[in-house]
């Protein structure tokens, strides 16, 4: 029974998006996805296929209650500064990822982990929040954009051997997880 709820739970929240509580900025007020759209139109554009557009808040701001601000927080103080600054990047900090991906962030807390708390790394290298495909990539098939992803940092592994790498062909994260792990090599 406890299994059945966990399921119907699960398969809910993929088909109509998670709610979450608006991210609050100090001194800053949310503005709507439409004044985005001058500065930063591929993204807005491209925003409404991605997964992450199913976000929404538990109370809406101007009548949008999914888009840019799901992520980034309260956008008036990155409009009207001239340094755009006020706003959650998480192409610099995972704390916005980290408000809806609990799992993610408890992982990166395993004593193998790639270097993202300690701020070598981001969630944006590896994925991409505002595409259709949450996998960074050029092209291929999902298996070749998450291994393409992967080699992008890890060439020793992708480059041609006698004694091809089973995951190459497969999927990196069969036997790695990207996130962290208890084990050396994240395996």
């Amino acid at each position: 029974g406890v299994l059945a709820g966990a399921v119907a739970l699960l398969l809910n929240s993929c088909s109509t998006g998670t709610v979450m509580s608006p991210i609050e900025i100090p001194g800053a007020h949310y503005v709507g996805t439409r004044a985005c759209l001058d500065c930063h139109a591929d993204y807005v554009r491209r925003f409404p296929a991605s997964p992450h557009a199913r976000v929404r808040f538990q109370r809406a701001a101007n009548g949008d209650d999914t888009g840019c601000e799901s992520c980034h927080g309260p956008g008036s103080r990155h409009i009207e500064t001239a340094e755009h600054k006020f706003i959650l990047n998480p192409g610099k900090d995972p704390t916005a990822c980290f408000q809806c991906h609990l799992e993610t962030q408890a992982e990166f807390s395993l004593p193998q982990h790639h270097p993202v708390m300690e701020g070598r790394m981001n969630c944006s290298q590896c994925h991409d929040p505002h595409g259709m495909d949450i996998m960074k990539s050029a092209s291929g098939l999902a298996i070749a954009r998450l291994n393409e992803s992967c080699a992008q940092c890890h060439r020793e592994q992708a480059r041609p051997f006698v004694f091809e790498h089973q995951a190459m062909r497969e999927n990196c994260t069969l036997c790695h997880n990207p996130h962290g792990s208890i084990n050396r090599k994240l395996l």
